[in-house]
């Protein structure tokens, strides 16, 4: 049966409405009803239960041509959205209003969470804004899809935090994903800037040598001005360091071991007594017997004192773990306490049918033929915890609707639930959760005798 077919069978135009598409299958589905041609001509009846069926189908196919088209719709309007937050992004990035791009990327993301043109525009607009955190964030997400431009974008916000150490990890694991790129030799210049940083903080003679070796191998592709900042910071680094080492090369004081001791003068840092001339060894061996002793003095009162400290750290985490722990058990308790009572839901809440106001049905209630069951069954939430329980809620339900059909088919319509009891978890493992235990009246017109 095509579409046309059935707006024929019911009477209707294109552009009908889903409530005249009920509206009609109601009205047709009364005329042609089995029960009104009790006693006609079996040729009659035969056409009627045709008609009948017919019309149910109709109705069927076109309510699920017009839910089509709505979520074709939908769709469209969606693409739509995305596309116009898409031309949004670029205009922001081309004027260089990086907080509109910030937020657009945002918005994108909410319903695109990892979608890679929203995360490039993410994590460079924070960048920008100097968002460090919300830049790590998105760097991370982005790492799936594009994990080039997620570790330079990384050591980009790294640097930002000012953790050199991780943003020096970041660019060595982007330096070898972009090995004979361009964009290689711009990712080594940051390499070394992150070694000669922490060279700073920390002087490491191997982090200053390979810093040197990566300018020299970006020396023909690098820009002029970023290579000579480099050199500048190497040659400095350099020259402290040769200062260092000639100083730490002259006499030292015998006691505290202080550079430039033996002057005109007594010592500057501990103030031993000098004229110049190195002291006599029985004075260097009691001096340094004094200092041994109170050295040790020293070192065991620290020794205690730290010992102590740890004791007490050790002791408030341990109560803190405790703590928690406790809250976390009776949290849970309360949790499964709520989720494994039954909770009964309010008879307004209930679904119910309004009575056909027909001259057949009034007529049949006004006869006392009205007939009334009521059926009790279960019924399970599609959207539960695990594919085990999707799978088995989806079997459950299959059974509900087949009967619901067999009443259906018995001429039984729906007409209120009376009671609606809600378990969201079950203690049965070959049972799913969000289980329903409902009771339902149904009714239907009992034939004339």
């Amino acid at each position: 049966m095509t579409p046309d077919e059935a707006r024929t069978i019911l009477g209707l135009g294109t552009n009908a409405t889903a409530a005249e598409i009920k509206d009609s299958v109601h009205r047709l589905a009364f005329k042609y009803h089995p029960d009104r041609h009790v006693g006609a001509a079996s040729d009659l009846v035969d056409l009627a239960q045709q008609q009948f069926v017919r019309i149910q189908e109709a109705g069927e196919l076109l309510t699920n041509v017009l839910t089509g088209s709505a979520a074709e719709n939908e769709a469209e309007q969606a693409e739509a959205h995305f596309r116009e937050i898409e031309q949004g992004i670029d205009a922001a990035e081309l004027a260089r209003d990086w907080e509109t791009a910030f937020r657009l990327a945002g918005e994108y993301l909410q319903y695109q969470p990892h979608n890679t043109r929203g995360l490039l525009a993410r994590v460079h607009s924070a960048i920008q804004l100097q968002d460090w955190d919300s830049a790590i964030g998105a760097a991370n997400a982005l790492m799936s899809s594009n994990q080039r431009a997620a570790l330079v974008y990384l050591g980009r916000a790294y640097e930002g935090k000012g953790i050199w150490s991780l943003a020096e990890r970041s660019y060595r694991g982007a330096q070898k994903l972009h090995i004979g790129l361009p964009e290689e030799t711009a990712i080594l210049c940051r390499l070394a800037l992150s070694l000669l940083v922490q060279c700073q903080t920390q002087f490491s003679q191997q982090q200053l040598d390979e810093a040197d070796r990566i300018t020299d191998r970006v020396a023909l592709t690098a820009d002029r001005e970023i290579l000579a900042a480099l050199r500048q910071r190497i040659e400095t680094l350099q020259n402290e360091q040769l200062l260092l080492q000639s100083t730490a090369n002259q006499s030292a004081c015998p006691r505290c071991g202080f550079n430039y001791a033996f002057r005109n003068g007594p010592c500057g840092h501990c103030n031993y007594p000098s004229t110049g001339q190195a002291p006599s060894a029985t004075s260097q061996e009691a001096d340094a017997e004094r200092e041994d002793a109170s050295g040790s003095g020293r070192f065991l009162g620290v020794f205690i004192l730290g010992a102590l400290v740890l004791l007490l750290v050790l002791v408030f985490f341990a109560l803190h773990v405790i703590g928690n722990f406790n809250n976390r058990v009776h949290e849970t308790q309360q949790q499964w306490e709520k989720e494994t009572t039954p909770q009964v839901i309010p008879e307004n809440q209930l679904p119910s049918t309004p009575e056909p106001t027909d001259d057949h049905w009034r007529q049949a209630r006004a006869e006392g033929r009205i007939e009334s069951i009521r059926v009790e069954y279960v019924f399970y939430e599609p959207v539960v915890r695990g594919e085990k329980n999707a799978a088995l809620a989806t079997t459950f339900n299959a059974r509900r609707e087949e009967e619901k059909d067999n009443l259906k088919q018995q001429g039984y319509q729906f007409r209120k639930r009376t009671q609606e009891t809600f378990l969201k978890r079950t203690s049965s493992s070959d049972e799913p959760d969000y289980r329903h235990e409902v009771v339902e009246i149904w009714e239907r017109v009992k034939p004339k005798n």
